[in-house]
């Protein structure tokens, strides 16, 4: 398995990642379709900043990417393949954005997690900070956790 900085090229299969990502937690249809909009890489997101996956052979197993803003930097993508969760491959993942993190000399960063995906922020080490609504109607309250780097 190695690590890629998603180009351009790779949108289709990172945003089919991302959808089938989204999809393995049991949301209501409606709610799917209104978020998937707002979760789509696009290649002006690629001008602003880095998205990376993890790839088995030439298939995209997991994506994730950093977003900056004046007071925090935010864990903005992080995505499993399906048939990959529960496999250790968010791990392995997970290792890669904390190593990258630690690269940049972040010294920590939020997550906003999908519900059924918070018990893996925290068995990382991240901890839970608050809540944040959908922006969506329809859409579920989002846990913000913090996770600290290691120096």
């Amino acid at each position: 398995m190695k690590l890629k900085q998603i180009k351009k090229e790779d949108l289709p299969a990172a945003n089919a990642l991302i959808r089938a990502s989204k999809s393995f937690w049991d949301y209501p249809k409606e709610y799917l379709e209104a978020a998937f909009p707002l979760l789509q890489i696009s290649e002006e997101h690629l001008k602003d900043q880095s998205y990376w996956g993890l790839m088995n052979e030439n298939e995209f197993i997991g994506i994730f990417s950093f977003s900056e803003s004046l007071d925090d930097v935010l864990l903005d993508h992080f995505w499993i393949s399906p048939e990959y969760i529960g496999k250790g491959q968010g791990r392995i993942l997970w290792n890669h954005a904390a190593l990258l993190a630690m690269e940049r000399g972040y010294m920590e960063f939020k997550i906003f997690s999908d519900p059924p995906a918070e018990p893996f922020y925290l068995k990382m080490g991240a901890r839970k900070i608050g809540e944040k609504p959908s922006r969506i109607s329809s859409g579920p309250v989002f846990p913000i956790l913090r996770y600290v780097v290691a120096s």
